[in-house]
């Protein structure tokens, strides 16, 4: 994980980057394929339900609007 330093002189170096360490003091460790195919599903998962709450909200605006036109 990238964290911004914190600097307490504006002109030294204001974007600094560094990895952070975990709480045991080493590295993060890199991903595993399964947990990178994990991650790709959670993401898959999620714009799948955003797509069908937005079909969702446009099918309920469509019927909202229909019934107020009819009357």
């Amino acid at each position: 994980m990238l964290v911004q330093d914190e600097c307490t002189v504006e002109t030294e170096f204001p974007n600094r980057w560094h990895i952070a360490l975990q709480e045991d003091g080493n590295l993060p460790k890199q991903p595993t394929l399964e947990e990178y195919n994990d991650l790709e599903d959670e993401r898959d998962a999620y714009l799948i339900t955003m797509i069908v709450f937005i079909i969702a909200f446009v099918c309920a605006g469509g019927f909202a609007a229909f019934f107020f036109r009819k009357k």
